[in-house]
């Protein structure tokens, strides 16, 4: 069976040519009276109490719930005027989970609708020859299986002849459509490039749209005979916030029961948190958007918020974990029982060979010297040690001692001994080193670093760094403790604004400092998940106790730093607040749920 999909399976269903009108550039609403009997009514019922009439965010590539955004809208027009032009080649790129394989269905079905256009799709384009991928376009263009001892040379011209008749004397437009073309060998681009060859003074007689991720496109800079062949090249990004929201908001209304009054299931910041955790990849968004439906089913909830999104998130994260935990334990147990395996093994196939080839030995010497006498094993003879005698020394000359004179010492003075130094503090009981630069205090360091800068923390500071005396000079290693778990119970309440992340002290540090042109003040939040794992992040000098105003900081931010920047809100029993909070944030955890005022 040829590694394809006839594009009818992509066609819509022309009976109903009285049902209603197409939307959204030709095409038409799917007939919800017909789509939910069967056995897909019974799953329907979970949707029914969100307002919905199917699911809206099923991860199948569904033609009809792509979002037309300006990218994906733009990319259909360019391959269809490409195609109809009889252009030749086309490649549309991108990564992971961008929509390439849904934009291709869709594209399949705009052809289709076209009774001049034959289109072919081919699903999974990796041969192992050249030869195998020559014998499934034969089948693809003529109908037929090829016969099994025609050569690369007559499944060409095969395929020449019924393009040609299909371009020319028939006026059919022939089409080739193939998905997942990073799996494409350069030999199979060739073929390629040499079915682009087929042609007449007027147009060519194969048009090709090749969908691909981003490892083709190395391989088409190589073969520039090809890249200079491509006519329309488009590559798919990621969805910015608003097409983001947009996007959920069409596929809710895709599958609403009312298409009228669609349900509006997330709030605005329910839809920040779905784009934050996606990144505003397509794929990603569906699977998040289905989980969160799921959440609302159980929570029997109309509405999913920030939190929601976020534990949704959470929980995807920790099922990864999960699986890789279970993975990595497996591996590690298969490996111990090949190497307890190969252990034995190599034990007792040595032991065995030493004791043939020992006990064997005068055996084998008889049967190959008929005439030689066995070979008697003896046991080694201990050989006793020859004793050797030693004559004495001849006594020594005896000579009269002559008693020299006496000298007395010259007193000497005695250099003091240095003080004993307190040792270091152990790596354990640190977060880290940094260096000062010229005009940074101590107190300003710590009040950075620990939320505040009170006697008892700049007393300990100064206790695991000994031999500082006054204020420390820059350039020079300065050693910060790890400072007591903070029982303060507003740590948990708060919402932090991240703007970076490290993995060290100083790294994070860093970061700080080339932050500090902000006009929020910012400081160091360190955290610990488990026991021995410092975190470190860049963070608002003041949290908030409402994700309003956090966000509103976050939408206020330059662009990239709007991007990176996330809420922290630290609501789990076993994470360990390794810092302070100051008066300010003491006070705002006591007065008004609300932020303070930007």
């Amino acid at each position: 069976m040829a590694p394809g999909r006839d594009p009818e399976d992509f066609r819509p269903d022309r009976a109903g040519a009285g049902g209603p009108a197409p939307e959204r550039g030709g095409r038409r609403s799917p007939d919800r009276s017909q789509e939910h009997g069967g056995t897909r009514g019974d799953a329907v019922n979970y949707f029914a109490s969100l307002g919905l009439a199917r699911e809206p965010f099923s991860n199948s590539p569904d033609p009809n719930f792509l979002y037309d955004s300006r990218q994906h809208a733009t990319c259909l027009q360019q391959l269809e005027i490409s195609v109809r032009l009889r252009r030749g080649l086309c490649v549309v790129t991108g990564e992971i989970g961008t929509g390439k394989t849904t934009l291709c269905r869709r594209f399949v079905r705009l052809l289709g609708q076209d009774s001049g256009i034959r289109v072919h799709l081919l699903l999974d384009p990796y041969f192992a020859t050249g030869e195998a991928f020559l014998r499934v376009l034969f089948g693809f263009f003529t109908g037929r299986e090829p016969a099994p001892g025609l050569s690369a040379w007559q499944l060409k011209e095969g395929i020449k002849k019924c393009l040609f008749h299909q371009g020319v004397k028939e006026g059919r437009l022939s089409v080739l459509i193939v998905d997942e073309g990073q799996k494409l060998t350069p030999e199979c681009l060739e073929l390629m490039r040499e079915l682009l060859n087929y042609e007449t003074n007027a147009q060519k007689l194969l048009q090709i749209v090749v969908f691909a991720q981003r490892e083709i496109e190395p391989v088409l800079e190589e073969m520039e005979n090809l890249l200079d062949r491509v006519n329309c090249y488009h590559r798919l990004t990621p969805l910015d916030f608003s097409e983001t929201r947009a996007m959920i908001r069409y596929r809710l209304q895709e599958a609403a029961a009312d298409r009228s009054a669609p349900p509006d299931l997330f709030s605005k910041l329910g839809y920040w948190a779905v784009y934050r955790a996606s990144r505003g990849y397509p794929r990603r968004i569906v699977r998040l958007c289905h989980k969160v439906v799921l959440e609302l089913l159980i929570r029997r909830s109309a509405r999913a918020g920030w939190r929601m999104v976020r534990a949704c998130v959470g929980q995807e994260r920790r099922q990864v974990r999960r699986v890789f935990s279970h993975a990595a334990t497996a591996l590690v147990l298969f490996v111990l029982a090949c190497a307890s395996v190969w252990g034995l093994y190599r034990f007792d196939v040595g032991g065995i060979r030493q004791s043939r080839t020992v006990a064997g030995l005068s055996e084998a010497a008889a049967r190959i010297l008929p005439g030689a006498p066995a070979l008697e094993q003896r046991q080694p003879q201990e050989i006793p040690e020859p004793q050797v005698r030693i004559a004495p020394e001849p006594p020594a000359p005896v000579q009269e001692a002559i008693e020299p004179a006496r000298i007395e010492p010259e007193a000497r003075p005695v250099a003091p001994q240095p003080a004993p130094q307190k040792a270091a503090a152990p790596e354990s009981e640190r977060l880290g080193s940094l260096r000062l630069a010229p005009g940074e205090t101590l107190e300003a360091v710590v009040r950075k670093v620990y939320g505040a800068a009170d006697a008892e923390l700049l007393a300990r500071v100064r206790a695991v760094n000994p031999g500082m005396e006054g204020e420390p000079k820059p350039g020079i290693p300065l050693v910060l403790p790890l400072v007591a778990d903070s029982q303060d119970p507003a740590f948990k309440r708060f919402i932090w604004v991240q703007v970076a992340r490290a993995r060290t002290l100083e790294a994070a540090y860093e970061e700080l400092r080339a932050l500090d042109r902000l006009p929020a003040p910012l400081r160091l939040l360190v955290w610990q998940e488990r026991p021995g794992v410092n975190q470190f992040a860049v963070t608002t000098d003041r949290p908030y106790l409402s994700e309003a105003p956090a966000l509103a900081l976050i939408g206020s931010l330059p662009g990239k730093l709007r991007d990176e920047a996330r809420m922290l809100q630290f609501a789990r029993k076993d994470v360990r607040f390794l810092g302070r909070l100051d008066e300010a944030s003491r006070r705002l955890a006591k007065g008004p749920d609300k932020g303070p005022q930007e």
